[in-house]
């Protein structure tokens, strides 16, 4: 596993993308925090298309805070289309009172956003974003941009203002976020398994975790539920 933060990220993922120097190992999933990959790929003018995937079959993650001027989505630039699918939330794994891993902010915006797609007949355009998504190699089917959920404050309800004031704070957040450290745990974890099971079994013997490992198995995206309370713990 690797995880890299920030311009660590951008170089972890170019050093596996190019092969050099080459490492000893093969990673079985890359991690980035806050990290400009998008934008470095697009200015390179090395935007990878819907087939690319990092060499060994390497997962990647990309994970950002929604305030982070630093950090870039990355399913975008692979396809147009996914600007208008939202990044994947990362589920709220605090001690706090959530909502089907939504913190309660973002349960009741998630539901008000639900009923309103419902509503206007969307969810068939959103179903077939989903499925363009399940043809993308880099996350072999999964979601590549996960975001971190935003607590609610008082900067969040005075606009540009407080979006400038939680910009610097939101860079520096992941290594100290429960939340990221729980989410890579969890997909790390998920992945080194069915990967093992893959190889020592084959995978007829264990098709669960063939699909985990080409990123199709059941919940594979980690998309919470309809919200409903839980105290997480």
């Amino acid at each position: 596993v690797l995880a890299g933060r920030s311009l660590g990220g951008v170089i972890l993922f170019e050093l596996l993308r190019t092969g050099s120097p080459k490492l000893s190992f093969v990673p079985q999933v890359l991690f980035t925090m806050g990290s400009p990959v998008g934008l470095f790929l697009h200015t390179a003018d090395s935007i990878p298309n819907r087939s690319f995937s990092l060499p060994g079959g390497t997962r990647y993650f990309n994970i950002f805070h929604p305030l982070d001027p630093v950090a870039y989505r990355v399913e975008p630039l692979i396809a147009e289309e996914l600007e208008k699918l939202d990044p994947e939330w990362i589920p709220c794994d605090s001690d706090q009172l959530n909502w089907g891993g939504y913190k309660t902010n973002h349960a009741l915006h998630q539901m008000g956003k639900t009923m309103y797609t419902w509503a206007r007949g969307e969810e068939k355009a959103k179903n077939d974003l989903l499925r363009l998504i399940g043809g993308v190699a880099l996350n072999a089917g999964d979601r590549v941009d996960w975001s971190l959920q935003e607590d609610m404050s008082m900067w969040t309800t005075v606009g540009v203002a407080g979006e400038l004031m939680q910009a610097f704070p939101s860079h520096s957040c992941y290594m100290k976020s429960p939340d990221v450290a729980a989410f890579i745990q969890n997909h790390s974890t998920k992945i080194a398994v069915a990967n093992s099971l893959v190889a020592k079994h084959g995978p007829e013997m264990f098709p669960d975790a063939s699909e985990t490992v080409s990123g199709k198995g059941k919940g594979s995206s980690g998309t919470p539920g309809t919200p409903s309370p839980k105290s997480a713990g």
